[in-house]
Parts: C-alpha cells; structure tokens; sequence
C-alpha cells in the first residue's frame, strides 16, 4: 500500500525506517541520523518550492514502512517537481516497487501541472543512477560537490520531461 505520510502520526514509523535501509544512509550521510533525518524527510524544502504542495509518501507492506519518497513543487522552476528521496529497504530492493512509486508521482505531477520531474543523484550511488536512467531521466546539470550531513560528495541533478 502507498499512502501520504503524516509528519505527526507516521514520525514513529519514518524514525525506524532509517535503520532497514542504513547503507543507504552511510553513503549519503556518512552515518545514520534518524533525528535530522525524519525531521528532513517530513520538513525541508528546496528553494522557492510551496511547502503547502509537498508530498511525503510511505510504501508499507503491512505494519512494515518499506519505502519513501518526498516530492516537492515549485523548484527548480514553478512547473516543476522535485524528487528529493525515493529510498526502500534493503531486503525489498528490486522488486518492482521503485517504478510503481514512481508512475504514482508522475500521474500526480501532471494531475498538479509540473511538465518536468528532477532528482538529484549520487554519483557514488551507481545502482540508483542507472534506476533514474532506466525510467527515462537524463543530465540537466554536470555533476557538483555537495555536502549532506558529515559526506562531502559529488551529485548531479536529472530530469524527465512529463508528457
């Protein structure tokens, strides 16, 4: 089941998450945070972006919180969306679940007017490169150093033109 995410009544639920996908966390942050990152998950936002517009989605088998993906609109420009995570636990990767979740932000996208969708990518994070490449991202920017928690890395921002 996918559903939105309370910032109130799924904080429990988001907390524990980060553990069933740690490795993904170390490569991006260095460690894991849950603290900064539930608190991100559910509250940041990119710039110029309408926080009243954000979308905070859980994939839950059963009980289970398996994935979770934020979208926000506005950013980089006022038709746009911004997959700012889509993440899975470990022992759930692979299984189809990222395109589904994917369709549903899509058809949520246009149903919103965005005509671009853009996510930002690590470049140490091969597998994740080649799912965006798979369902039709490519470059919009050359790759920049970027830090996020105690990592300084490279990223690069993708984009999918909606139809």
């Amino acid at each position: 089941m996918i559903r939105p995410l309370d910032p109130v009544a799924d904080h429990a639920a988001v907390w524990a998450f980060w553990d069933s996908c740690r490795d993904f966390s170390e490569m991006e942050r260095g460690l894991t945070d849950h603290a900064r990152q539930t608190e991100g998950f559910f509250h940041d936002v990119p710039p110029n972006a309408d926080a009243a517009k954000r979308m905070r989605l859980g994939v839950f088998d059963r009980d289970r919180l398996i994935g979770v993906a934020s979208v926000d609109f506005g950013f980089p420009e006022a038709m746009d969306g911004y997959i700012g995570l889509l993440a899975f636990a470990e022992d759930v990767r692979g299984g189809g679940l990222g395109p589904k979740v994917l369709a549903l932000i899509g058809a949520e996208a246009r149903q919103r007017g965005a005509r671009r969708l853009y996510v930002g990518v690590l470049i140490a994070n091969m597998k994740g490169r080649a799912f965006w490449e798979r369902e039709g991202f490519a470059a919009a920017l050359p790759p920049r150093e970027i830090t996020i928690g105690a990592k300084t890395q490279l990223a690069q921002r993708l984009v999918k033109n909606l139809p």
